[in-house]
């Protein structure tokens, strides 16, 4: 479990992102001028420590497709591709859905008090999902306060 804790050191606002769950931001508690705290976001009960639901839970990073591919089926340049049902992000209709990161870790590259950069490539941080995508891809994200 590695979870990234971000505090802004001028209004003392708090994220928590889970690197090892998708780089998924599940808490963030923003502090107003007069002292109170506002959570923002959902998650759900023990999120972090479980994984359970990670497409409804925070902010889920969906790549590298963020909808639904039909019946997990998809052409591109004359080669079909076929996605497992297995994939985290198999719904109930038969879709593959919200692409192969969502219940990943993620490599941090760069933290401090405020701000976390990380990154996902497929080849790297999960190998067996780059037969099912026509390229090897990587995204970067930086979260700040």
């Amino acid at each position: 479990m590695n979870i990234v804790v971000l505090t802004d050191p001028i209004t003392g606002s708090e994220a928590r992102i889970a690197a090892h769950l998708g780089l998924n931001c599940f808490k963030f508690v923003a502090r107003t001028p007069d002292g109170a705290s506002i959570d923002v976001l959902y998650a759900a009960d023990g999120f972090e420590t479980n994984g359970e639901s990670p497409s409804h839970s925070g902010i889920p990073l969906l790549f590298p497709f963020p909808n639904r591919i039909r019946e997990g089926r998809y052409s591109w340049e004359g080669t079909t591709y076929e996605l497992p049902r297995s994939l985290v992000g198999y719904e109930g209709s038969g879709n593959a859905i919200h692409g192969f990161c969502l219940d990943r870790p993620w490599r941090v590259l760069s933290q401090t008090e405020s701000s976390v950069t990380a990154a996902f490539r497929i080849s790297q941080d999960a190998p067996e999902r780059l037969p099912l995508w026509p390229t090897d891809a990587e995204i970067q994200i930086c979260y700040s306060l």
